[in-house]
């Protein structure tokens, strides 16, 4: 039985039991790097690119792994509530 964490590139599934329409682990790595870059805040587009669908990223939000910050735009845990650059960059994805 493979680790709840791995990869099974043949079903197109991976990540977190239970997490629908991701291409693995390898996604939510991506998209930490991305959000990472942008003082932690990542576009609904940005995640589509790194290989998560409307479904996963749905998942994520109801789960916790993503926090919808703006329009569209998301940040990973944890928020800070003072946070003037996250809240310019949420603002600068919007757009």
């Amino acid at each position: 039985m493979p680790w709840q964490g791995s990869v099974d590139v043949r079903r197109g599934k991976g990540g977190a039991q239970g997490d629908p329409g991701v291409l693995g682990d390898v996604s939510d790595q991506q998209a930490a790097s991305v959000a990472g870059e942008q003082f932690n805040r990542i576009s609904r587009d940005q995640l589509i690119e790194v290989g998560l669908n409307a479904s996963a990223i749905d998942w994520r939000v109801g789960v916790g792994r993503l926090v919808l910050v703006d329009h569209c735009v998301y940040a990973m845990p944890p928020v800070l509530e003072n946070d003037p650059w996250g809240r310019w960059m949420g603002a600068t994805l919007t757009h």
